[in-house]
């Protein structure tokens, strides 16, 4: 697994966890998702393997938590934020059950 990185905002190979926190996450086509709020940190690596985006649903309706695997998202200098490898409907097919 690599680190995302953002060299031109910070230069260096890693990234703060709160420059993660708040990014806006598009579909692969562009299409805005959601924002991501929280990251999901192996106990036993310490890497990421998910983060949770908060997803808006089209138009505007239907909000909801949306798991997405960490790997498949790429940071997007053009957009800027990160680009999810799969459309906008197979993202937030995979939604998370409500909080207790």
């Amino acid at each position: 697994m690599t680190w995302d990185t953002h060299p031109h905002q910070t230069g260096h190979a890693m990234v703060e966890s709160d420059r993660i926190h708040g990014r806006p996450v598009f579909d692969r086509d562009g299409v805005y998702i959601g924002r991501i709020s929280r990251l999901l940190i192996d106990r036993r690596s310490g890497h990421v393997e998910n983060v949770v985006v908060h997803a808006q649903g089209r138009f505007g309706l239907g909000q909801k938590d949306v798991d997405v695997l960490w790997h498949s998202l790429q940071y997007d200098t053009r957009l800027p934020g990160y680009r999810a490898k799969a459309r906008f409907m197979d993202v937030v097919a995979r939604s998370l059950p409500p909080k207790a």
